[in-house]
């Protein structure tokens, strides 16, 4: 992989969506590139960028993983902080509003610290989910079709657990994905036992 000035980067992990996309270096580096019209590609203005280019605004942090969404990406820092940036119409950045961010900004999870440890993270079109130190899972942006797991189709600004009528109350998560009009979580009993998947939406 040929980086900017023909430079070499060894590669970690990388995350595609339908118009751009991000990678991960061994020394923890991020770039991103692609379409960039709603500030996806976290560089501070909102414009493509046609070859991989290091996200400064992550630069010191360190990064562990990445996902891309339809216009939406996020990453989680060496410190198992979570960030996101682009396109908020949904909600999907988690900050409480619906507005663009051309740059990565922290996801607060209410009820929680602030420094509170995210282990993975997944990207849909229109909504996010995460999940956090303990196996508890989150989700937000917009709700249609239930695809958030709260039991209701209501649009969340910020993270919300899934919880109550959600069957994820006593289960430690383990994975998440985010597809168009649904999630899916691989989860097991607190207790021990067998993983199972649950989908909703």
């Amino acid at each position: 992989m040929l980086v900017g000035e023909a430079i070499s980067v060894d590669v970690s992990r990388v995350a595609c969506a339908p118009r751009h996309a991000a990678l991960i270096t061994r020394n923890g580096e991020l770039y991103t590139w692609g379409v960039g019209k709603d500030g996806n590609l976290g560089h501070g203005w909102c414009g493509d960028v046609p070859k991989p280019r290091l996200l400064t605004r992550m630069g010191g942090r360190g990064v562990r993983a990445v996902a891309c969404g339809e216009g939406a990406s996020a990453a989680i820092s060496a410190e198992q902080r979570l960030f996101m940036w682009g396109k908020g119409i949904a909600g999907q950045l988690g900050n409480g509003y619906a507005f663009p961010c051309a740059e990565p900004a922290p996801v607060i999870f209410p009820g929680l610290r602030d420094d509170v440890k995210v282990l993975a993270v997944s990207c849909g079109p229109y909504h996010t989910a995460a999940i956090t130190e303990g196996g508890l899972l989150y989700t937000w942006g917009n709700g249609l079709f239930g695809r958030l797991g709260h039991g209701t189709q209501r649009d969340e600004y910020r993270p919300r657990r899934c919880a109550g009528s959600f069957p994820l109350e006593d289960k430690y998560v383990i994975n998440v994905s985010c597809g168009y009009w649904h999630t899916a979580a691989v989860a097991r009993p607190r207790s021990g036992g067998r993983r199972r998947v649950c989908l909703v939406g």
